[in-house]
């Protein structure tokens, strides 16, 4: 990578014809692959052989070969040589034959040598199941006019082509397995939503309402979960663009024609009809809405609020999804936009997980092109429109790039200047041009979140409030989408004593947080995606929860409950002080490990949380309720101070403030 930022050929070629990018698919060099498209490796570069880095691929571990194949794709933006799919028949890769043929089979069916040829080949195969695939796209009664007599064909295959004529084979109903699928450039989900039977006279407009249907119910199941509270997240089945059956491609409301092979034919051997929702390839965010279950008109006024205001924040809680929701946000953003009139941006993204420092920040910046040493002219300012997103500010080195770009000086009238001193090289100052105009998205976590900066006074904040829509109904909505979905895939039964245990999971995140509240530890708050993981068998979710609690839930708890008692308080609190060196002491004398004041105040409150959260409509009862709950980290506390502390820390809960440049998530308003 240090090598082709510095300017390496990444096609170079050895004596023997082979470049990097030969060798790293020998080698399975995947990370290797992807910098090298990157920067402009061609994968149709010949060596001496005549072989190009496509033919290094077959002789790789299938799953490996597969991804390879998949950046080579994606990156280079090519079909690959026809040649694959056959290496893949002869190896017997059924993943990589599935791939190759789902993206080549447009030109399969307009191709009648290629086709001939690629029947030939599947036909020797003693793998039925190449023939098999290739029969859900090619309709058997024209099977003849593409096969010579003379061909070889295995004896396994023979046995495939002795029921092409057979009635009663094709008079039994095929069930097929309906899923929802992310489209392209969002992040990957895919669920099951219900099964159909396709019968040999079902046509392609039967199947699409029939279709059609199945998700409408699935919606309305999804929109109503547990307590049945109605809270829509607006999907319609407008919202969907593409559904497939086998290798058969349809946009809705637009069936396949009578040429096409029928959808029983289509569905034997492939069990699974998809359903694409439309994404950023339409320009729409419905299948964000579906995924995040967030409603598509709040995400498109979200997109709209970062084009109208140059400096915008988000702060919550974690484990919100925000990372890989506003991954997904700013590929749109990267998009002119079907619902503004705006430019599209460029995205500069920083993960304040990694970046440590103000040089890394300005590294950065350089490279993507923003920061310049020679002066923007009005012509490139207009071009492009910046959007530096940082994510998850945490550290000085996000306020003080912030400070910096905002306080820039005016250049001529047409763009800003910062004078900069690296860290590496205090004895000389490099000055910086950047465009007069661009806009800033930055994420924080509810506990590093503050307007007390001066600099963060001049953005726009939105607060992602646990108790407000959509956050509060996000986890009961996604575990009932995973259920839905297991049972389907599964063929398992409704289990209601899972739905049982389901609702207590939900009902522990909403209280903890509640608790929390009470307690004034707003920042030991946890979204719902730490629970997104339950177990969906029942007798597995106890020990699940047990282990979130544990690991995850008490330290968090243990910690912030230290450092708020380790904050300067009015001399008034020697009460509470004294309350909490009489609990510690009982705690001592039970064998606790607490060794300071501040130590049973954290003690206290996991057991105030741990009984109010969990041990409250747990369903387990008797003797191994009261042993499942002995296994939680604060479970035990005696002494008659505890109540008393509780009280005090009840009563000196304050609210979070809020700035004057707030705005609720849900009521945007647009200028």
């Amino acid at each position: 990578m240090k090598f082709l930022k510095l300017g390496s050929n990444p096609n170079g070629q050895l004596l023997n014809g082979n470049t990097c990018l030969h060798l790293s698919t020998i080698n399975g060099h995947i990370e290797c692959i992807r910098h090298l498209l990157k920067f402009g490796g061609n994968p149709f570069l010949e060596n001496s052989l005549g072989l190009t880095p496509w033919n290094n691929l077959s002789q790789l571990n299938e799953t490996i070969e597969l991804e390879c194949l998949q950046l080579f794709v994606d990156l280079n933006q090519s079909l690959p040589p026809a040649d694959l799919i056959f290496d893949a028949i002869e190896h017997d890769h059924i993943n990589t034959y599935d791939y190759l043929l789902s993206i080549t089979h447009e030109e399969l069916k307009s191709n009648p040598s290629y086709c001939s040829r690629l029947l030939r080949t599947a036909l020797r195969s003693s793998n039925t199941y190449f023939l098999e695939r290739l029969f859900a796209m090619i309709p058997r009664q024209d099977f003849v006019q593409f096969i010579n007599l003379n061909t070889f064909i295995s004896n396994e295959c023979l046995g495939v082509l002795s029921t092409l004529g057979d009635k009663e084979n094709h008079s039994k109903p095929i069930n097929v397995i309906v899923r929802i699928i992310s489209s392209n450039n969002e992040h990957r989900y895919c669920y099951a939503i219900g099964t159909l039977s396709i019968t040999a006279d079902l046509s392609w407009l039967e199947l699409e309402r029939t279709c059609v249907k199945l998700f409408m119910d699935h919606i309305t199941q999804i929109d109503s979960p547990f307590d049945y509270t109605k809270s829509s997240i607006g999907c319609t089945a407008n919202h969907i663009d593409i559904i497939t059956l086998g290798l058969t491609k349809w946009n809705y409301q637009d069936s396949p024609n009578d040429e096409s092979p029928m959808p029983y034919t289509a569905a034997h051997v492939q069990d699974t009809l998809t359903i694409y929702l439309k994404g950023i390839q339409s320009n729409t965010t419905d299948s964000l809405a579906y995924n995040y279950f967030i409603p598509s008109q709040n995400l498109k006024n979200f997109i709209r609020y970062i084009e109208q205001n140059p400096y915008v924040g988000v702060y919550g809680a974690a484990y919100l999804q925000k990372k890989a929701l506003f991954e997904d946000l700013m590929r749109y953003l990267e998009r002119p936009m079907a619902f503004s009139t705006s430019a599209k941006f460029q995205v500069v993204k920083f993960e304040f997980e990694s970046v440590t420092s103000l040089d890394d920040c300005i590294d950065e910046l350089v490279e993507q092109n923003f920061l310049r040493t020679n002066q923007w002219s009005n012509e490139q300012q207009s071009s492009t429109k910046y959007l530096l997103y940082f994510a998850n500010i945490q550290n000085s080195a996000g306020t003080d790039v912030l400070k910096l770009l905002l306080n820039g000086e005016s250049s001529s009238g047409t763009c800003q200047k910062v004078s900069y001193t690296r860290e590496e090289d205090s004895k000389s100052t490099i000055v910086y041009y950047f465009p007069s105009m661009f806009h800033i998205f930055i994420t924080m976590s509810k506990r590093t979140w503050s307007t007390e900066h001066e600099v963060y006074k001049k953005f726009k904040w939105i607060p992602f409030k646990l108790e407000n829509p959509p956050w509060n109904g996000l986890l009961k909505r996604h575990l009932w989408r995973r259920m839905i979905d297991i049972n389907i895939r599964e063929n398992r039964l409704v289990d209601n004593e899972l739905i049982k245990t389901l609702q207590w999971v939900t009902n522990v995140w909403q209280r903890y947080n509640e608790c929390l509240q009470k307690l004034s530890l707003q920042d030991a708050l946890l979204g719902p995606a730490l629970f997104f993981d339950c177990p969906m068998e029942r007798e597995n979710i106890f020990e699940w929860l047990q282990t979130k609690w544990n690991t995850i839930v008490a330290p968090l708890v243990r910690e912030f409950s230290m450092n708020k008692c380790a904050q300067p308080k009015p001399k008034a609190s020697t009460s509470a002080t004294a309350a909490a060196t009489a609990i510690a002491s009982s705690l001592r004398a039970n064998s606790l490990e607490i060794s300071t004041p501040y130590e049973s105040v954290a003690c206290t409150a996991l057991y105030v949380l741990l009984h109010r959260a969990v041990s409250r409509d747990c369903p387990l009862t008797g003797q191994e309720r009261e042993q499942y709950l002995l296994n939680f980290v604060g479970s035990r506390l005696e002494g008659s101070s505890s109540s008393s502390m509780i009280s005090s820390a009840a009563s000196s809960r304050a609210g979070t403030p809020q700035p004057s440049n707030y705005c609720d998530f849900v009521s945007i308003q647009l200028e």
